[in-house]
């Protein structure tokens, strides 16, 4: 098929022709001239807009997107030539339907081309259904990457099997899938329908047989509950003897325990009597009294502790006296000695200064005078006579130093009387002891006043003490001493709150006796009993309440039996019940068998579907290799495709292939038009090829491996239509001077 020319009023074409020529077109153009929308416009020429198709969010159909801008209805011619004939085809709008009304007509006459409709124009023409066609021949601006498809599918089969194009692993493992379905999925179809049925009649059979347990269950708790019944109503019985029992001996301790605690009050009512007196007032005196002979007592207790702490004080003052110096004497003879210890120490210093000064001065004097005598020798008298009174100064000089020892072995007798000591030394010890002296006699001071502080404390003591016992005896008259007071009291005190306590206890169990006696049935009214055989393990509100509960239960199990018999009844015949389970049974057995041969089928399906695909991915691979080098200039040489026709190349020299998602954008988009292209010679009619129509596909290609893209594209229109439209010029620059090219520039 060849595409000649198109008119069209689509998006923004409006009345929009393009000539077309066999072999490679080059359509330059820049952006928004309408290159993708005229690539739609021959899409939809021959399939036809898909008016079920619906806006989505972010995504428009073709029937929104392309309605013509300039509001009239879509439509558009386009003249092909198919095997050696002009067919013009016309579609426009049928009601509200786009591109509905379709007509094929051979061109320049009314022929209409017998066999071409609306719905078969596109397989008719181009030898392949939509999806095939948008897939290999069909290249949309960034939509080069091939995905599989059931149609693809059914035509890449084609390639290595008989051509048959009806069958697809995808259709028939679906359509198997869905049976698959209908037998099970999940908790859905026949089977789990057929389980769920048997599982019912289980269900009632089991249903059965537990009514048919419980009966038998409440039958034998109606029994027990009856026995239960009879034992409670006996122990209700023995309840009662025993409380005619206990109200017969509660009278009689009551009496007995009022007896009993009176008797106790007389004893404690007589034993109170012996005490003259137990008056409050007479209690409280001896009471306060006994306080203040307790503190008449502390205060002699610390005059005590005082006259002996005075008694050790003078002991160390006096103590602290006797070791000094000065012992024995008083502080002003103490000072008189210090003081005559310091007169001879300064007529001592004094002489010895003035010694000192004078026999230095004649020292001096006779020996210059002896000096002078030697110096003047000429004249022996003169010598003689300045010598001898050199020597008689020399003399006196001496003689000046005999006051200075008098006054030494004066200052040495005073200080030998008190142990040599120096007068500053002296001084000290003088003061020392003048403290000392004055602290024993205050020491002595202070011991003569806490005795006579003593002597007070202890009279008074013993006045209170004489005092006490006197007036303690008027209550006790068993006290001798202070110390039996305390005693005396608290023993008064004790048979006091003794006696009151017996009294209250006897009058209580008096007044317990009498309310008794009063509550209590006359003994002519008491029937006569004997104790029960059986004892009782519960009161009696107890023994009624299990009583009250037990004919409860008793009457609910006799209910639950009566609805379990009829719930039986209603259940069915368990003979009925099991010729269902049967039936189900095998019924799940025939499902079961079917579902697993499908299984077994759609396991078979995909062995087979491997199978092909081993034998047509190799052909495939190879085609789309030898393209791919000639695209990248013989930088790969080896590619592979799975399934999904996910890809993978193998750049030349290297062992291992390459994920697509590793190579740049533009490798990707060589790869991925080499496979088209390899799809396309190999799939399509070679005998009536349709046009391979490219928007942008050579977008991303650089300039030296676009300029060997364009060489193949080049040789490759040999054989069919290549219509390539491009953004760029550098397409139709490339091709500006070859002749069998046909270069259009918008």
């Amino acid at each position: 098929m060849i595409i000649n020319r198109t008119a069209a009023s689509f998006g923004k074409l409006e009345n929009s022709v393009l000539e077309l020529k066999p072999g490679l077109n080059i359509i330059s153009a820049p952006n928004e001239w309408g290159k993708s929308t005229w690539c739609a416009f021959v899409d939809n020429m021959l399939y036809g807009i898909n008016t079920s198709d619906r806006d989505k969010s972010g995504y428009l159909s073709d029937k929104t997107k392309y309605r013509p801008w300039s509001g009239r209805e879509m439509e558009g011619t386009m003249d092909i030539t198919v095997s050696g004939d002009s067919i013009t085809l016309q579609r426009t709008a049928l009601g509200r339907a786009p591109m509905r009304n379709f007509t094929a007509v051979y061109t320049g006459t009314d022929i209409p081309v017998k066999g071409l409709t609306s719905e078969n124009a596109g397989v008719s023409l181009t030898g392949v259904t939509r999806p095939v066609f948008q897939r290999t021949a069909f290249i949309r601006q960034h939509g080069i990457r091939v995905s599989q498809t059931p149609d693809l599918e059914k035509k890449i089969s084609s390639i290595i099997s008989s051509g048959d194009e009806t069958l697809s692993y995808t259709d028939v493992y679906g359509k198997l899938k869905n049976q698959l379905n209908k037998l099970k999925h999940n908790n859905t179809g026949a089977i789990p329908a057929a389980a769920e049925k048997l599982a019912e009649a289980r269900a009632a059979l089991d249903s059965i047989q537990a009514a048919s347990k419980d009966a038998a269950g409440l039958r034998r708790e109606t029994e027990n509950l009856v026995k239960l019944n009879e034992d409670l109503e006996n122990e209700l019985e023995a309840i009662n003897i025993m409380d005619i029992i206990k109200e017969r001996d509660k009278l009689k301790n009551a009496e007995q325990a009022a007896l009993s605690a009176r008797a106790e009050a007389d004893k404690a009512e007589a034993e109170l009597k012996a005490f003259p007196s137990t008056e409050p007032e007479l209690l409280d005196e001896i009471r306060g009294e006994l306080s203040s002979l307790s503190m008449a007592e502390e205060l002699r207790a610390e005059a005590v502790s005082t006259v002996n702490e005075a008694r050790a004080a003078l002991a160390n003052a006096q103590k602290s006296t006797e070791g000094s110096v000065f012992s024995g004497k008083t502080p002003e003879q103490a000072s008189l000695a210090w003081e005559s210890v310091l007169r001879a120490e300064e007529a001592f210093k004094s002489k010895k200064k003035t010694s000192s000064l004078l026999t230095t001065l004649f020292l001096i004097a006779g020996v210059c005078a002896i000096i002078a005598g030697l110096i003047c020798s000429f004249d022996a008298v003169f010598l003689a006579s300045f010598c001898g009174i050199g020597v008689v100064l020399v003399c006196a000089g001496f003689l000046f130093r005999l006051p200075v020892k008098k006054a030494k072995d004066v200052l040495n007798s005073v200080m030998a009387q008190y142990n040599n000591y120096s007068s500053d030394i002296l001084r000290v010890k003088c003061q020392s002891y003048t403290e000392a002296y004055e602290n024993a006699e205050a020491a002595r001071t202070a011991l003569a006043n806490a005795e006579a502080a003593l002597l007070k404390a202890e009279s008074t003591a013993e006045e209170k003490r004489s005092q006490l016992i006197t007036k303690a005896r008027m209550a006790d008259p068993s006290v001798s001493n202070s110390e039996e007071i305390a005693q005396s009291l608290d023993k008064i005190r004790a048979t006091k709150e003794r006696c009151a306590r017996l009294n209250a206890a006897a009058q209580s169990a008096e007044s317990y006796y009498e309310a008794v006696k009063a509550s209590a049935k006359p003994e002519n009214e008491l029937p006569d009993v004997t104790p029960p055989e059986i004892i009782p393990r519960r009161t009696r509100s107890e023994t009624m309440g299990l009583l009250k509960d037990s004919r409860r239960r008793l009457e609910a199990a006799k209910d639950n039996y009566n609805l379990t018999q009829g719930r039986m009844r209603a259940l069915g015949d368990p003979i009925v019940i099991e010729g269902e389970i049967n039936r189900y049974t095998e019924r799940l057995k025939q499902l079961q068998e079917r579902y697993d041969a499908v299984n077994l089928a759609m396991e078979a399906l995909s062995e087979a579907d491997r199978e092909i695909h081993t034998r047509f991915a190799p052909v495939l691979a190879k085609t789309a290799g030898q393209i791919f080098a000639r695209l990248t200039g013989g930088s790969y040489d080896m590619v592979a495709f799975d399934r999904s026709l996910d890809a993978a190349a193998q750049a030349k020299g290297e062992t291992v292939s390459r994920n697509v998602l590793t190579l740049s954008s533009g490798t990707e988009d060589q790869l991925y038009l080499a496979l088209r292209l390899a799809v396309c010679c190999l799939a399509m009619d070679e005998h009536n090829p349709c046009p391979i129509i490219m928007d942008d596909a050579l977008a991303s290609f650089d300039d030296v491996r676009a300029r060997l893209a364009l060489d193949y594209l080049r040789e490759l229109s040999k054989t069919r239509q290549i219509i390539l439209l491009s953004c760029h010029t550098r397409e139709a620059e490339y091709f500006k001077d070859c002749q069998d090219v046909n270069v259009i520039t918008l």
